[in-house]
């Protein structure tokens, strides 16, 4: 068992194990199963043992994947085929839109939008990896967390008053928000067995029913032919994972099991649910298992290991506990640590230091470069930073943002589709307003100010033109009666405020407009 505190390059102690194994001792490629983090890093492997001198077709013969392409393989082997994988976020995300309401989201339980079905999935993720009890979840969050009888009463008076439209805006005013939250909370808790015959009945199955059902293959006496393994990335294994990988290091058959990883690098910490099954290995195994530290650095400067170190000992219970790490690099870099107050002052930090940076003559803007976690989350000063760039004339580029949606092309394609299958809806779905300034017929001809994939003529332009502003000016029209009508103000001065903190009922009164208009670009 190696583990490494502060320290890169765990996955080359599985490379050099692997060369040791087959070219010095002879061990037979077939016998060993390598479990990677990603089909990335198993593929990267591959190529990493056979540039190792290990023959392409002998690491052919080794079963290198994932976790959940190994359960998978089990299952097959078993007789269980014919698989539909609803396995990554998107996939799994669809799955449970078709099924929303034979999950129970409606009514006071309603549930919409990519963030709350996000957080269905992860819910789903917890229950099943960690076996939460979720009648008895039911219970106590009823109990703890209770839904107010008069938010329940207003739910369904409103719906039945307004043809089964939920209250959005009222189910998030402070009087209902709280029993909103609990509601859709308990219910994710109610609906996963509801879930879990889903899957059942449609033949589907996700990345944790894999593993679960790959566990019961191999309780009831199924086990792999492999005799060798090796784990890496062994940190981020959950409960479930290790119950397979027990059922290997009990095996009398077994010849080797080596895991490898870094506990501090733990993906499941943040939920508060880690388990060090380091630390179990060497407790209830002991004559299994010899821990080997793998302490240099050979990658970070000294300055960088010195800076990890205090950072990551805030979170041990003693400093003592945390391994010392050596440097393995001659190179030597200042490292400076910013604290800021929120993320408009991080801001403004960050533009600070490039500008002291920019005066010295030695440096060039483009030798600055800017690492974020993530260019969209709300924990990120990304937003505020572009706009202080721009405002003090600093040029900058910037990766890893691109979104298909800002490609002129596919604008121009999602806005054909869109009008193509009005038929299904005939009448404009409420979208955001940055979507609703080209997501109409003036992206057909250009008008825009977008690439175009075809070129129309002059008079068609013409009529697509004034079709759309005849259409937003009758809408802007009709959305000012609504809001007379309703006490609500004078109503929206441009299209795209259309779709900006309206009522959920104004859609249903802009209707008839908009069915109307549809049909005229239709003909």
């Amino acid at each position: 068992m190696f583990r490494q505190d502060q320290v890169l390059e765990k996955t080359r102690v599985v490379v050099e194990k692997v060369k040791y194994m087959v070219n010095t001792l002879g061990v037979k490629p077939e016998s060993f199963l390598i479990i990677t983090f990603s089909t990335k890093a198993a593929d990267e492997l591959k190529e990493r043992l056979i540039d190792g001198n290990i023959p392409a077709s002998d690491v052919q013969k080794m079963h290198i994947s994932t976790i959940h392409s190994f359960c998978l393989d089990i299952l097959e082997k078993t007789g269980t085929v014919g698989l539909d994988v609803v396995a990554d976020d998107g996939k799994l995300g669809l799955f449970i839109k078709k099924h929303i309401s034979d999950l129970g989201f409606d009514n006071e339980f309603y549930l919409r939008g990519n963030y709350w079905i996000g957080k269905v999935i992860e819910k789903y993720d917890d229950f099943s990896k960690f076996n939460v009890d979720t009648e008895g979840l039911v219970e106590y969050l009823e109990k703890t967390f209770p839904v107010d009888k008069e938010y329940v009463e207003f739910v369904h008076k409103y719906m039945e008053e307004n043809d089964g439209e939920f209250p959005i805006d009222d189910a998030n005013d402070k009087v209902f928000k709280e029993s909103y939250k609990n509601a859709k909370y308990i219910q994710m808790a109610k609906s996963y067995p509801i879930y879990l015959e889903l899957l059942e009945k449609e033949n589907s199955i996700d990345y944790n029913q894999m593993q679960i059902k790959s566990l019961e293959k191999m309780n009831e006496g199924y086990m792999p032919p492999y005799t060798n393994i090796l784990i890496d990335e062994f940190q981020d294994t959950d409960p479930i994972q290790m119950e397979i990988f027990k059922k290997f290091i009990e095996y009398p058959k077994t010849e080797s099991f080596t895991v490898v990883g870094d506990i501090n690098q733990s993906i499941y910490a943040f939920r508060g649910s880690s388990k060090n099954y380091f630390k179990e290995l060497t407790d209830k195994y002991s004559d299994k298992f010899e821990e080997v530290y793998l302490s240099t650095n050979y990658r970070s400067t000294e300055e960088i290991i010195d800076i990890s170190k205090d950072f990551i000992a805030a979170h041990y219970d003693s400093a003592d506990d945390l391994m010392p790490a050596k440097c393995g690099s001659k190179k030597n870099n200042d490292v400076y640590f910013m604290v800021s107050e929120d993320n408009e002052r991080e801001a403004e930090n960050i533009l600070e230091i490039i500008k002291y940076v920019q005066a010295d003559d030695k440096m060039n803007l483009s030798d600055i470069g800017i690492l974020s976690r993530s260019l969209k989350a709300s924990t990120s000063c990304f937003n505020t930073l572009i706009e202080l760039l721009e405002k003090n004339n600093i040029n900058y580029n910037i990766r890893g943002a691109d979104d298909l949606k800002d490609n002129d092309e596919l604008k121009y394609v999602l806005t054909l589709m869109y009008h193509l299958i009005q038929e299904d809806d005939p009448y404009y779905t409420v979208v955001p307003g940055d979507v609703a300034t080209w997501l109409n017929l003036k992206t057909l001809t250009g008008a825009n100010d977008n690439k175009v994939l075809f070129e129309l003529s002059d008079d068609t332009k013409k009529i697509l033109n004034d079709l759309q502003d005849k259409f937003e000016k009758e809408v802007i029209e009709m959305d000012k009666i609504v809001c007379r009508e309703n006490g609500w103000g004078n109503g929206i001065k441009g299209f795209p405020g259309m779709f900006k903190g309206k009522k959920t009922n104004v859609k249903m009164k802009y209707s008839a407009v908009l069915k109307n208009q549809y049909f005229l670009m239709k003909t």
